[in-house]
């Protein structure tokens, strides 16, 4: 298995949430495989001995799934060499769907504490679930190696091993708990910095993070606690455009919108989908109107821009709104935006423009003198030297692409 093929699973592997971690002989590394369960639970754990049974089980060439005593599942790739070197290729922790964790069933079978319960509650909040993994890594593998791969079932029997341990006392470290919740903020910190750079792939990713993460039920309602999350997370993205400075009148209309469609969902599907739009749309609120790193003026001379584009507005007009001279507000403008105060109010008009062109019927004349231009010629000049085409062009254009 070369680099690019394993750089390719991982990323198949980590946009269903689930790790992929290669392990080499002799496997002196003592990776925390299973996200730390069995060291926050075990005092002095392990893990290079289970890596151990694992190869030896393994020497075979193929697909080995199993479900450890904890009920969670691993599709191990073994019999393969990487430079030369046998290595162990995990898949996992994840749940498989097929079967459904018990932690009361864990916690007897495992000898545990009932101060254990919550510990994995969290744990298997936190684990993607999959049915069927060996089936879908089996292509892979076979393409790559160029020979079907075997699915061959593996027992390992952790429990035994585990039986043996000494358990750690209730209180003495809160290790895994306060990890996942370590985690989760930095996850719920990064995501926040995502949308206020408008960075929407990176929301994305980052939002699917963090559904890895158990977080307190507050009613017996599923649709409910749903709706809770998604109205916390259009506050959290409100927020988080501010920073960017974007003003809040923008802000407001949009959370406003999302709040009105969050309630009336009444499906899981839905709010997942609402949920990622509100991640289109509150980064396309940044990448539009933030104004982060603009001087006060600059920053106030656009919003007014925005606001009263409508208006016959000029260099001295709006000088005069902003109680300084023209010259040092064009100087000023210029500097910071590298654009002319008149250059950057056409071209946000223009944008405006484009919106009504693409979803209403209305003759261009009264699209130029909706957007605070009167001339139709000269609207039809201003809109080609900005975007390339007239407004007739761009027009015909949108609808024979949205016939298509």
């Amino acid at each position: 298995m070369r680099i690019r093929e394993h750089e390719f699973l991982k990323a198949l592997m980590r946009s269903l949430g689930i790790d992929v971690t290669v392990y080499h002989e002799p496997y002196t590394d003592d990776f925390a495989f299973d996200k730390g369960l069995r060291e926050q639970l075990y005092r002095d754990y392990s893990y290079r001995d289970l890596l151990l049974q694992m190869d030896v089980r393994c020497r075979e060439k193929g697909l080995y799934p199993f479900r450890d005593s904890f009920g969670v599942s691993y599709v191990i790739f073994g019999g393969v060499k990487w430079e030369g070197q046998r290595v162990l290729i995990l898949a996992g922790p994840y749940l498989d769907g097929r079967w459904k964790a018990d932690p009361d069933e864990v916690i007897r079978e495992n000898h545990l504490e009932l101060y254990h319960v919550p510990v994995l509650q969290d744990y298997y909040a936190r684990l993607a679930a999959m049915e069927n993994m060996e089936a879908v890594l089996r292509p892979f593998f076979s393409y790559f190696q160029g020979e079907d791969m075997e699915i061959r079932p593996l027992e390992v029997q952790f429990r035994e091993t585990e039986e043996t341990l000494e358990l750690k006392i209730g209180d003495e470290d809160d290790g895994l708990s306060a990890r996942m919740t370590e985690e989760r903020y930095h996850y719920e910190d990064e995501l926040l910095d995502a949308v206020e750079q408008g960075d929407l792939d990176r929301v994305i990713s980052l939002q699917r993070e963090l559904k890895k993460y158990h977080i307190p039920r507050r009613s017996a309602d599923d649709i409910r606690n749903e709706k809770n999350m998604v109205l916390t997370l259009n506050v959290l993205y409100r927020k988080a455009v501010q920073k960017a400075h974007v003003h809040p009148f923008h802000i407001d209309a949009v959370s406003n919108r999302f709040a009105k469609q969050i309630e009336n969902s009444l499906t899981s599907g839905c709010l997942e989908a609402t949920a990622m739009e509100m991640a289109e749309e509150y980064c396309r609120l940044v990448r539009r109107y933030s104004l982060k790193g603009y001087s006060e003026l600059v920053e106030r001379a656009v919003n007014y821009m925005d606001f009263h584009f409508r208006e016959p507005l000029s260099v001295g007009t709006l000088a005069e709104v902003l109680s300084v001279s023209s010259g040092y507000l064009s100087a000023q403008f210029k500097k910071e935006t590298g654009k002319t105060v008149i250059g950057w109010l056409n071209e946000r008009r223009v944008d405006r423009a484009l919106h009504l062109l693409e979803t209403t019927k209305l003759p261009v004349h009264e699209v130029a003198a909706r957007v605070g231009i009167y001339d139709e010629n000269y609207f039809t000049r201003l809109f080609k030297k900005v975007k390339g085409e007239t407004p007739r062009e761009h027009r015909k254009a949108f609808e024979r692409k949205k016939a298509e």
